[in-house]
């Protein structure tokens, strides 16, 4: 049996590669203030990307499991999925 914040971290994690796949080109972007922060003090775009993917798993699974207390895969992974979401916004798609 996988545990539930085993789920909620994979769940995060294919939202986070579908939407954010290429770090110069991303759509997505984590609505958690330390990304601007990360912006601010000029941070190499690497380093910054790594620090908000942790950041945004971490938070996410944490609502998903700790917070709303999903006990099964399905839903915890859904909640990984759900609770991500909320803490991201995805830009529009340039139009070519």
């Amino acid at each position: 049996m996988i545990e539930p914040w085993v789920c909620a971290i994979l769940g995060a994690t294919i939202l986070w590669a579908r939407w954010s796949a290429a770090p110069q080109k991303r759509r997505l972007r984590s609505l958690i203030p330390f990304s601007d922060l990360l912006t601010d003090l000029h941070i190499d775009w690497r380093i910054s990307y790594v620090i908000e993917f942790v950041l945004f798993v971490g938070l996410g699974s944490f609502f998903a499991v700790k917070i709303m207390g999903f006990s099964g895969c399905r839903e915890a992974f859904s909640g990984g999925l759900g609770w991500t979401g909320l803490l991201a916004q995805v830009k529009p798609a340039d139009k070519v």
